[in-house]
C-alpha cells in the first residue's frame, strides 16, 4: 500500500473539481468517497476525505500500470522501488479503454490529431485534422502506445476521473508534462481491470472497491471470495466487513481483517 488518507477542510469559491485537480486526484473518486457534498457548491468549512491512499494493483510492478475501475494510472519507476501515480480519464462505455499488454512506441510534443473516421462520424463539426493549440483534445505531450492507443494531456482538465474519450488515455495537463519527461520509448504498459485490489499494512488485510465501470464483474461477492481463498487469505477476513466494502464502493482501503496477516506486506 502507498500514500495516506488525507482530510481537507472546504474553502468558499471551492468546487469538488478544482479541489480533485490540486490533489491530483480523479473527479469521480473524490466525489464518490464524500457522498451527499455538493460537487458544485459543496459547504463551506465542511472536512473532506481525501482518498490519496492505495493498494497496489496485482501486476508485474514494472513500467507503466493502468488500472481501468479505478482511473488510474501507475509508472514504476526503473531499478528503484519508487513509483508515481496520476488520475487519468479512459474510454467511454462505447468506445472502451482495452485491456492488455502494450509499449510506448513513440514521443510527440504539441502533436496533431489525425481524427480517425469513426470519430469523425460522431462529431457536431467533423474535422479530419485538428492542429496543435487549445482545441486539440490531445494537449500539449502524446505517447503512443502499440495496437493504435496513446497516453496524452487534454484540453479539458474536468474530464480526468471520467469516462470520456474514445479508448487512449488522458492526464492533467500539468501530471502528463512532468510524466512526458521521464517515461521512454520502448516503457512497457498493463491495462488491467482490477474493480476489488486487496493488500496488506501492518499484518492487517484492506480491500479496496471501485465501481465495476464497463459492467465486467458479475457476482462481485463470489469472485472476491475466490480471490481470496487463491491468496490464501481467506480464514483471516470478515465477509460482512467484505460484503459492506463491496456495496458501498468507495475507493478507500477497508479493513477486512478479524486475525491478523502473516504474509509479508504487499506492495
Amino acid at each position: 500500500m502507498i500514500g495516506e488518507i488525507k482530510v481537507y477542510k472546504i474553502r468558499k469559491t471551492d468546487t469538488l473539481l478544482d479541489i480533485a485537480r490540486s490533489f491530483s486526484l480523479g473527479f469521480a473518486e473524490l466525489k464518490i468517497c464524500n457522498s451527499g457534498v455538493d460537487p458544485w457548491i459543496p459547504p463551506e468549512d465542511e472536512i473532506l476525505v481525501i482518498p490519496s491512499e492505495w493498494i497496489l494493483p496485482e501486476c508485474s510492478f514494472k513500467g507503466i500500470v493502468i488500472n481501468i475501475p479505478e482511473m488510474r494510472l501507475y509508472y514504476f519507476i526503473p531499478k528503484t522501488n519508487s513509483l508515481y501515480t496520476f488520475p487519468i480519464g479512459l474510454g467511454m462505455e462505447d468506445w472502451q479503454t482495452p485491456k492488455g499488454k502494450f509499449k510506448v512506441t513513440g514521443k510527440k510534443e504539441n502533436p496533431t490529431w489525425y481524427v480517425p473516421k469513426s470519430i469523425r462520424s460522431t462529431m457536431e463539426e467533423p474535422k479530419t485534422v485538428v492542429p496543435p493549440g487549445p482545441d486539440n483534445p490531445l494537449g500539449k505531450y502524446f505517447l503512443s502506445l502499440s495496437r493504435g492507443y496513446g497516453i496524452h494531456g487534454t484540453n479539458s482538465p474536468w474530464s480526468i476521473g471520467r469516462l470520456t474519450t474514445h479508448g487512449c488515455i488522458r492526464l492533467y495537463p500539468e501530471d502528463m508534462e512532468f510524466f512526458y519527461r521521464i517515461a521512454n520509448v520502448g516503457t512497457t504498459v498493463e491495462i488491467l481491470y482490477q474493480p476489488v485490489k486487496i493488500g496488506i499494512k501492518n499484518n492487517k488485510l484492506y480491500i479496496e472497491v471501485y465501481n465495476d465501470i464497463y459492467g465486467v464483474v458479475k457476482n462481485p461477492v463470489k469472485e472476491t471470495i475466490s480471490l481470496l481463498g487463491k491468496l490464501g487469505y481467506i480464514d483471516k477476513v470478515d465477509i460482512e466487513k467484505i460484503k459492506s466494502a463491496l456495496e458501498e464502493k468507495s475507493g478507500l482501503p477497508v479493513c477486512i481483517s478479524v486475525v491478523p496477516a502473516t504474509t509479508s506486506e504487499k506492495k
